[in-house]
C-alpha cells in the first residue's frame, strides 16, 4: 500500500526531471557561449540529493 503511493508520487517528479534535464541539455547545445559549467554541476547535485532523498 505504502509502496504503490510511493511510486505513483515520485513517478511524475522522476518524469519532470528528465524532461528540465533534456530542455538544459538543448539549451546548451542551442547557446554553447552562454552555458556556464558550474551552474549545471550545482543542479547536478541538486538533482541526485533530491532522489537520494525521496
Amino acid at each position: 500500500m505504502v509502496q504503490s503511493q510511493f511510486t505513483q508520487k515520485s513517478f511524475p517528479f522522476i518524469l519532470y526531471i528528465c524532461s528540465f534535464r533534456l530542455m538544459l541539455s538543448r539549451w546548451i547545445l542551442e547557446n554553447p557561449s552562454s552555458y556556464r559549467n558550474h551552474e549545471v554541476k550545482n543542479r547536478e547535485t541538486f538533482f541526485t540529493q533530491t532522489l537520494k532523498a525521496a
